[in-house]
């Protein structure tokens, strides 16, 4: 159910948050952020910056958007981008430990 906390109107996609996923946020553009399941690759919930959008701009927003090719490239390369980001701490980590040595 869509709500409004301090900073953001909150409207959730449709899709549930499975036990033990990982959550990223990740910005759609300006003023919108969405809460990203890492895991399923889907957008749980879309986060509308008060300052610019009411409750019902946010509303529209998702219901044309939802879906669209557009979203599912930008899931795509925040998940490429995640797990370059995973890859390169492992990386790090692994050269740390070899100097240790």
């Amino acid at each position: 159910m869509p709500e409004t906390t301090e900073n953001f109107h909150r409207v959730p996609t449709g899709q549930r948050k499975k036990k033990n996923e990982k959550i990223r946020t990740i910005t759609i553009s300006k003023g919108i952020k969405a809460l990203y399941d890492v895991n399923n690759k889907v957008i749980v919930t879309y986060l509308f910056d008060k300052e610019n959008y009411t409750m019902k701009e946010a509303k529209e927003w998702v219901k044309k958007h939802k879906g669209s090719q557009t979203h599912e490239v930008l899931m795509d390369i925040d998940s490429l981008m995640f797990k370059r980001e995973e890859l390169l701490s492992q990386y790090k980590e692994e050269v740390m430990a070899s100097l240790e040595v």
